[in-house]
């Protein structure tokens, strides 16, 4: 940890600060680094705007949170090459002159300077504080500022949950495309939303709350171990790189190969897919809900929809448009707290409420797959 005196200490040392990974991880390091770089996004990549609102009313709370970061390797060896952090919040101004008195002045810290200002918020008694780390690009500029701009929900619908469907015979629903989500990803133990929105203190899973002013421990946190918090943010984009395929993913291959699954649509950011050689269209374009345009197979009968808890590329939407028939396969868990969750579905839509590891192989013994 790093203590608050100057001059800043150096940074802590290249085994606590690095990721060691084996020759298949670094073919896929280079194969995710390759896609970013296209793409013209940082390879770690995360940020949110949350507003108060109580009883349909938006209060003076705001907070906005995001970090990007670039990953190089050497040897074996993942390091983050450049990394920057942006927090911007408005409290009452007793809690934020608390916030501003944990993390300090402007100052050098390792090898990241930190800037950090507040004033007043145009809320009588409120203030406003902004910190920031390290070094931005110009996406992280542009996406900031569209993060600043976000307008919050008022209402969140609550989920629009179906029957049950209680026949695993989807042989006249076949072949489909498919649409999988983090709860896939989760099979091969990689967190979900709600631990990384606890990460980055957005809010409050036990409480249901969001975090602003005085509950916010995450300036603090930077100030003191900004390497250690960084390398924190990273952690998700490293052991996506590691991840090994869970049996859905071999079933979901399994049934590519035969070509009872035309196209693989997804929103995650791991390679799990590819590493069971099942070509996938990554439907995430940025931080933001953007929609991504589909183009359907025209063979496809039905959209199989694989642990997504909210159509934020408004692939599902396409697909009904496109006349196919929607099969979700969610066990429908909580989400993290004032987000949205399963209100794609509608009536006529197969659910099946359990896991993609328990539900695949009945679906794929029923229908004859």
């Amino acid at each position: 940890m790093f203590v608050l005196t100057e001059p800043a200490l150096k940074t802590a040392s290249t085994n606590n600060l690095s990721w060691s990974l084996s020759d298949h991880e670094i073919k896929h390091f280079y194969s995710f680094k390759e896609y970013s770089l296209s793409s013209g996004k940082p390879m770690v990549l995360w940020g949110w705007k949350r507003d108060k609102v109580i009883d349909g009313r938006r209060l003076p709370e705001s907070r906005t949170v995001y970090f990007s970061a670039d990953l190089a390797e050497e040897n074996g060896i993942i390091n983050i090459s450049r990394a920057y952090f942006f927090l911007d919040t408005r409290a009452p101004e007793e809690e934020i002159t608390i916030i501003k008195k944990q993390v300090g002045h402007p100052r050098q810290i390792g090898n990241y300077y930190l800037d950090v200002q507040t004033w007043p918020a145009g809320f009588d008694k409120y203030l406003r504080l902004r910190m920031s780390v390290g070094q931005p690009t110009e996406y992280d500029h542009l996406s900031v500022g569209r993060r600043l701009k976000g307008r919050p929900r008022i209402t969140i619908a609550p989920p629009q949950l179906v029957s049950e469907h209680s026949s695993y015979d989807l042989s006249r629903f076949a072949p489909f495309a498919v649409c999988v989500g983090s709860g896939l990803s989760a099979e091969s133990e990689l967190p979900l939303l709600g631990s990384i929105h606890n990460l980055f203190e957005v809010d409050d899973f036990s409480s249901g709350e969001l975090v602003f002013g005085k509950s916010d421990k995450l300036p603090i946190r930077i100030a003191t171990d900004v390497e250690g918090e960084f390398k924190k943010f990273c952690e998700f984009t490293i052991k996506a790189i590691k991840a090994l395929p869970a049996d859905s993913h071999l079933l979901i291959a399994a049934l590519f190969k035969k070509g009872t699954v035309k196209q693989v649509f997804t929103d995650n950011m791991d390679d799990i897919l590819g590493k069971v050689s099942v070509p996938y269209i990554r439907t995430r374009l940025s931080i933001f809900p953007d929609r991504f345009p589909a183009q359907f197979d025209p063979n496809v009968k039905s959209l199989l929809v694989v642990g997504v808890a909210v159509d934020r590329r408004d692939v599902i939407k396409q697909a009904r448009r496109a006349g196919l028939k929607i099969i979700a396969i969610n066990p429908v868990m909580g989400v993290a707290p004032h987000s949205r969750n399963m209100d794609y579905l509608r009536k006529g839509d197969l659910l099946f409420r359990e896991t993609a590891q328990k539900a695949l192989p009945k679906i794929i013994e029923a229908s004859g797959f």
